[in-house]
């Protein structure tokens, strides 16, 4: 009996150090990616994206607390344009463009207080015959505890990440109506 006790509990240290082995070969990075289609020109939707002043229409975070407060300076579109906020629901933080890519590609990146608590979110557009495609990828690093590390790849991340459907709904209902009203 003895024996098999001492197996299982050998066993069992044997399955904890290779997971721990394992976790270092793991993704280092927490992804989230979503499409959608918008019925407007690329440049449309872009430029809601490319002036941060666009971001309060579509931002999941600008409109979750109405006490959000915006320090955007004196640049406010493309490339290293910036904004600080001031959040008592969400914390305090920063956000900068550190790519633009007219009618391809936004890279933004963003910092709170907090560190080590920030990420990128990468935007992507393509004209289509009937609109374009945008596509919205957030990007966090995740720690380097195995548990963490394990949990990014069984996790369900889409449902988990309310930001993603929220902006691209908003998204398309401003780059649409912009259309529509630069058509009138």
């Amino acid at each position: 009996m003895m024996r098999i006790l001492q197996n299982i509990f050998f066993g069992i240290i044997a399955l904890v150090a290779a997971m721990v082995v394992v976790s270092f070969f793991l993704p280092e990075k927490y992804t989230v990616e979503k499409s959608t289609h918008i019925n407007a020109p690329v440049d449309i939707v872009f430029q809601q994206i490319n002036d941060l002043k666009n971001w309060k229409e579509w931002s999941y975070f600008m409109n979750l607390d109405p006490e959000w407060t915006t320090d955007f300076g004196n640049w406010t579109f493309g490339k290293d344009a910036a904004f600080r906020w001031k959040s008592e629901k969400l914390g305090n933080g920063q956000l900068k463009i550190i790519e633009s890519i007219p009618n391809k590609k936004i890279l933004v990146h963003f910092d709170y207080d907090v560190p080590g608590k920030g990420g990128d979110a990468l935007y992507f557009f393509k004209q289509e015959d009937d609109g374009t495609s945008a596509t919205f990828r957030l990007e966090f690093p995740v720690s380097l505890t195995p548990k963490d590390k394990f949990e990014n790849i069984f996790f369900e991340k889409e449902n988990n990440e309310p930001q993603i459907n929220h902006s691209l709904e908003y998204l398309k209902k401003v780059s649409e109506q912009k259309f529509k009203e630069k058509l009138k």
